[in-house]
């Protein structure tokens, strides 16, 4: 038995939607019940240099911001990576989200992989500490250099590791 025979044929976007891209809107629909009006703000404040002032007013609801960027090829199928990184600084810590996008990424392994920071975390409980808020502690950042010899440093040399 065939996957035709399976899963009934639809049409998305004028095409016939493979098996993932059904599963993928399940996904996306599942995943907008897990975001908050305030949360859909912060996403839309995140997407300002991906979609216009104009467009980004008009949007009022989760899967018209979703249609906004499969539209610009930040969300698609095959490629959830946005869409994670919008959904871990946009939803006040709450993972229940990232986890659905993480059971989309199983089902398809060959989904563009994402950061993967939230995958041993806890559940969720209560607020998140947000910025200068005792407990809180910013993204951590690495910087790698390679050694290309001395540096001018003032009046002396400094090698650089």
């Amino acid at each position: 038995m065939g996957n035709s025979e399976v899963f009934p044929s639809f049409t998305l976007m004028g095409k016939m939607a493979t098996e993932q891209q059904h599963f993928f809107r399940e996904i996306l629909l599942e995943v907008s019940h897990q975001i908050d009006q305030n949360d859909l703000q912060k996403m839309k404040f995140m997407c300002q240099d991906i979609i216009k002032k104009r467009q980004s007013e008009k949007i009022t609801d989760v899967l018209e911001l979703f249609t906004a960027l499969e539209e610009r090829g930040k969300l698609e199928y095959n490629n959830v990576s946005f869409l994670k990184t919008l959904l871990m600084y946009c939803t006040s810590g709450k993972i229940n989200g990232l986890r659905v996008l993480e059971r989309y990424e199983q089902r398809y392994p060959g989904v563009a992989p994402a950061n993967d920071v939230y995958r041993n975390a806890p559940p969720f409980q209560g607020s998140a500490p947000g910025p200068g808020v005792p407990g809180s502690q910013p993204p951590q950042v690495v910087y790698v250099v390679q050694n290309q010899g001395p540096v001018q440093n003032g009046d002396r040399t400094t090698q650089r590791m």
